[in-house]
This record gives C-alpha cells, structure tokens and sequence, in this order.
C-alpha cells in the first residue's frame, strides 16, 4: 500500500516531454561548445596572436552557431508549449500568470514582474498585451491557466523560475543577434586576418559570450527543476516524499564532499585553463607564429 509501480519503462523513458527536453539541452551543450571555441578565437584575434589560425576556428564556430542558435530558440518554444500542455501550473509560476484569462481576453506575457505569493498576484508587471496567449496556443486570445486555479501546496515557487527563464531567453536571443551581426560582418568582407581586428566590440562580444553560454544553461536547470516543485513525478510524487530515508547529517557529509571535489576540479580546470591559453597553440616548423 502506498507504493508506486512503474509499469513501463519505455513509456517512463518517452514520455511526451522527453523528445523537447533532451534535444534542447543536447542543442544547448552544442551552443555552449561553439562559443568557448569561438569565443577564445577572438580572444587570441583580438591580442594579435596567431591571428590566421584562430581565424579559422572563429569562422567554424560562426558558421555553425549561425544553424544552432535559431535552433536552439525553436526547441525553446516547443518545450515550453510542452510544459503548457503536460505541466500547467510550472508554467503558470515561469510566467507569474495567476488568473486564468477570461473567452475572448488574451493573457498578456509579463517582460518583468514582482511576482508575490501571498497576495497570488504581481505587485508590478510590465506587460506585452496577449502575447503569453500567442506563445502558448498560438491565438491571441487563447486560454492559459493561472496559478490560482491550483492549490497552494501545489503551487510552484514563482520569483525564481519567472527570473531564471528571462535571463535564459534574453542569453539566447543575444546569441541569435550576436551570430547574425558576425553573419553581416562576414558577408561583407571584414572577416579576414587584417580587417577582423578592426571589429573589436564584436571580438569582445564573442568573449562575453563564452561565460553567458554557461549562464544561460544553468538558468535553464534551474527554470526546469524549481518550476516542477513540489513534484518530484508532476502530479504524483511529491519532492518531500521522495527525500532519502538517510539521517541528515550523512546527507550533508555526501554532499559536501561532492561540492569540495567539485570545487577542486572547477580550481584545477582554471589553473589549467590559464596555463593552455598563455601559451597558445603550438605551430608546426614553419607554420604561423
């Protein structure tokens, strides 16, 4: 009594979420790389250094972010239409929407909010008039739940996911327009070895890019796994019913153990990371220097 079965594995595994959520964070791995390789291309361009070697790279991972950012966008889209359809109170709380718009009135899409739980509503919203209708349904005056029409014991924490979702939308659209003004700068001839210099905000921004990319993927978890709460299964297994049976000190100890070797390793890749960057690529005997 009180057990959960799970009666299949491959629907456990396919479920309707499934297909949107790897490939957009297969995609977002993807984008991530591209930018660290173009990223620290521009860095070495920018300094002079090997100027027709890591012109190469640059142009390799332009050319191919300029495919996987727009891509990236649309698997966004169809997540988030996914979680509307599978999870509607995770999305509610993404969108600090609490009202439930009414047959024929579009619910607006809120660019900042301060969302409050206690009084279940924005305290301030600026808002884009039937755009969260648009988003989700495609019709401007689509019906999309509110957060009132759930339970507050089920209700998802708002501020955090509302604010990791934008930071996550408004990185990826800079990478969209950032790819898009390399696209420009290249169709007209200024990606080469002599004129790409002269382009130092647009280096400088593919070296910005690099630390953003990681940013906006851990604001994407974080917009993920906050928004589900309390589920830890959407609707059956709650987050606190699921918690190890261990006392929580060895659940402390684990943890912090994970977090020191972690922090170690994040240390060590730096001080590695350095060292590698200092020292460039190593040329072949007659190579460019």
């Amino acid at each position: 009594a009180g057990a959960f079965v799970l009666a299949s594995h491959l629907k456990s595994i396919f479920n309707p979420d499934m297909g949107w959520a790897v490939s957009h964070m297969w995609v977002a791995c993807l984008e991530i790389s591209l930018f660290v390789v173009g990223g620290i291309s521009a860095w070495y361009i920018g300094q002079g250094r090997h100027p027709t070697f890591f012109l190469r790279s640059f142009k390799m991972a332009a050319a191919a972010a300029v495919l996987v950012t727009p891509l990236q966008v649309y698997l966004g889209d169809g997540s988030g239409r996914a979680v509307f359809e599978h999870q509607p109170a995770k999305l509610a709380g993404i969108e600090a929407h609490w009202t439930t718009n009414q047959p024929g009135q579009g619910a607006a899409w809120h660019l900042l909010a301060w969302p409050d739980a206690e009084v279940q509503g924005n305290r301030f919203s600026i808002d884009i008039p039937y755009a969260l209708s648009l988003i989700t349904t495609r019709s401007p005056t689509g019906q999309v739940r509110g957060l009132r029409e759930f339970p507050r014991e089920d209700q998802p924490p708002v501020w955090l996911p509302f604010y990791a979702f934008r930071v996550m939308l408004a990185a990826g659209f800079a990478f969209v327009g950032l790819t898009a003004w390399t696209l420009w700068a290249w169709w007209r001839g200024q990606l080469t070895a002599v004129a790409v210099r002269g382009h130092k905000r647009l280096l400088q921004a593919w070296v910005l890019a690099v630390p953003l990319s990681y940013v906006a993927m851990e604001a994407g978890w974080v917009t993920r796994e906050v928004g589900r709460q309390p589920w830890l299964i959407y609707g059956v297994l709650r987050t606190r019913d699921a918690a190890s049976a261990l006392p929580a000190r060895a659940v402390g100890t684990s943890l912090a153990a994970f977090a020191g070797a972690y922090l170690l390793l994040t240390v060590m890749f730096l001080v590695f990371l350095r060292r590698i960057l200092a020292k460039g690529p190593t040329c072949p005997a007659g190579g460019e220097e």
